[in-house]
């Protein structure tokens, strides 16, 4: 019965000491950790969405993550900082022209992220693509650490 005592307090004082144990960080406000908040992962789908029907990474550029996760078929497959990842999406979005775009599914969990897809054209040639976007939340917000389009 001692031994049960005894581990229930350890747990009690590492839930308190360690926040982020149980899921809270004593860094970063309680708002900013609820992805269901205006200002989380649903402005960023919103630029996404927005950027990639006009064709556009700058509008959504500025959730880039100082590190993405870049995968565009036949054209980038790696790691690239934010300003490489904003050259590789401008030059893509300069050879192609967005028909349609839409994101269908949208995932406010604790690891959000969207899916969907779109229409291009290149020259003659339409393409159907799927875009896949990861986020995670930093110290500034929400950001884009994977954005894939195949």
């Amino acid at each position: 019965m001692k031994n049960i005592i005894v581990t229930v307090n350890l747990l009690l004082l590492t839930l308190v000491f360690c926040p982020a144990l149980a899921g809270q960080s004593r860094f970063t406000p309680a708002a900013e950790q609820d992805s269901s908040t205006p200002e989380g992962p649903a402005a960023v789908y919103r630029a996404v969405e927005r950027g990639m029907s006009d064709g556009d990474e700058r509008i959504f550029s500025p959730y880039l993550n100082s590190t993405v996760s870049l995968n565009i078929r036949g054209r980038a497959d790696g790691y690239y900082s934010a300003n490489q990842a904003r050259q590789i999406l401008r030059f893509f979005f300069s050879s192609v022209r967005v028909i349609s775009f839409s994101l269908t599914t949208r995932d406010t969990g604790a690891h959000p992220f969207a899916t969907g897809g779109g229409i291009l054209t290149s020259g003659s040639r339409s393409q159907r693509v799927q875009v896949y976007v990861g986020l995670t939340l930093d110290r500034t917000g929400w950001v884009i650490t994977q954005l894939n389009i195949y």
